[in-house]
């Protein structure tokens, strides 16, 4: 059975909330409003999720199934974020949001 980026980005939503941090799970597109306009959820390219930490320490998770690597739009949101200074991680497993984070507390 084939592991889906959403069942990952789930089990690392439950993980970080169960350390009383906040998760945003990041929608990207449009969707139609009740009125008939579109609107904007995110950029194309922005991580699957937002992880606020004590100190005003913001991370962005990007979610790939294992063997995928971010898309071209992807990596240049990435750039954009670290240059700005927030952190971005890669991640194909929860098991890899728990290492870095007992690396990176």
């Amino acid at each position: 059975m084939k592991v889906k980026e959403t069942d990952i980005s789930r089990g690392i939503k439950e993980y970080l909330t169960a350390l009383g941090l906040i998760v945003e799970r990041n929608n990207v597109g449009k969707i139609q409003t009740v009125r008939k306009s579109w609107m904007v959820l995110h950029r194309e390219g922005f991580p699957d999720l937002s992880v606020y930490m004590p100190g005003s320490r913001t991370v962005f998770i990007e979610v790939k199934i294992p063997g995928e690597k971010p898309l071209p739009k992807q990596l240049e949101i990435h750039t954009q974020l670290r240059e700005l200074g927030f952190e971005v991680l890669v991640v194909q497993s929860v098991q890899e949001v728990v290492d870095w984070l007992g690396n990176n507390p």
